[in-house]
């Protein structure tokens, strides 16, 4: 089984308006929801045990002659629908077992609003999942802004300007495909957000999908659902020192990656010579570079110096603060 996934990244971003949003770590989540065809998999792993029950409510997938399949090729694309929590729970079981090496997940609401909404560049949020704050209305006039004739995930035409782009900031598709995806599952309940969803509660009367009423328990015709998958980390250490003894004197450092992520926020030696390990994970998702940015307030800069540690305390790299206000992008190579 192949689920396209994307990486998550900006780690330690800042929540919304609303408290939501934010992650202290990396993440993979699939590009599109789990499809029929990739659902028609775990059934034919698990034949003995889905065998009757499937055959009888899956409206997109067929049994034919002991095998499970998509009931044609367009449906094959389309996300399951008619599955329950527990059966997307025996889907991750099943995933798990293919590769020990990672664990799949359920997005929490926190993980699907950040891949849904947040953008990592202008650290900021939109109202609606595909780069957009104003949502666009049906037209039914060829010649207006709206009125492009586009073809969306479905291969459906759609005069909808939703689908010109269809994609979250971190590339994820197809949010605002389906209507309502498995989020979280609490007292025997899923925690549903529209996939529609408007972030902006003023404005969620113009949500045309946020309206419908779904049964919310157990199973849906109206459910689909999208995985995550951890992402392995570096765990490295730093540690300040200062020649003199008297500390950074207001001075400080912050620690990013090159994708957006803050992985240490203002460090600052108060006194003494050594601050000792201070621990961070690096997610190096693209590559392994990290960005050191010295912040001097006072003219004994050159007193400063950092070393970074791997995870078994061994230094990796040394620098020496030589002027005010520098930024250094180094290259781990581990």
């Amino acid at each position: 089984m192949i689920i396209k996934v994307k990486p998550i990244s900006a780690i330690n971003n800042m929540p919304d308006v609303n408290g939501l949003g934010s992650i202290s770590y990396g993440f993979f989540m699939s590009e599109t929801p789990i499809s029929n065809a990739l659902y028609c998999e775990f059934l034919n792993a698990n034949y003995h045990r889905y065998q009757k029950l499937y055959h009888q409510y899956l409206p997109e997938i067929i049994c034919d002659k002991g095998i499970f399949r998509p009931a044609n090729q367009l449906l094959a694309q389309y996300p399951v629908t008619n599955i329950s929590y527990f059966d997307v729970q025996s889907f991750l079981l099943w995933l798990n077992t293919l590769d020990k090496q990672v664990r799949y997940y359920i997005p929490s609401l926190n993980e699907w609003y950040k891949a849904a909404y947040y953008d990592p560049i202008g650290k900021k949020y939109y109202n609606f999942p595909n780069k957009m704050n104003d949502i666009a209305e049906l037209s039914t006039d060829p010649t207006s802004k709206y009125g492009i004739n586009v073809e969306n995930l479905m291969r459906k035409k759609t005069k909808n300007k939703y689908f010109i782009h269809n994609y979250s900031c971190f590339d994820i598709r197809d949010m605002i495909g389906n209507t309502y995806e498995i989020i979280n599952y609490k007292h025997q309940d899923c925690v549903i957000a529209g996939s529609a969803w408007n972030r902006n509660r003023l404005n969620a009367h113009k949500d045309n999908y946020g309206t419908r009423k779904i049964n919310k328990k157990y199973q849906s015709n109206y459910i689909g659902f999208r995985v995550c998958k951890q992402a392995p980390h570096i765990q490295l250490h730093i540690s300040l020192h200062n020649s003199f003894g008297d500390g950074w004197k207001g001075d400080y450092l912050s620690v990013y990656d090159t994708n957006y992520g803050i992985l240490c926020n203002k460090l600052t030696l108060q006194d003494g010579y050594d601050s000792g390990y201070i621990a961070f994970r690096h997610y190096p998702f693209t590559d392994k570079l990290l960005i050191l940015e010295y912040v001097g307030n006072n003219k004994f800069y050159y007193e400063n110096s950092i070393k970074i540690y791997d995870n078994n305390k061994k230094v990796i790299y040394e620098y020496e603060c030589k002027k005010n206000n520098t930024k250094k992008i180094i290259d781990l190579d581990l």
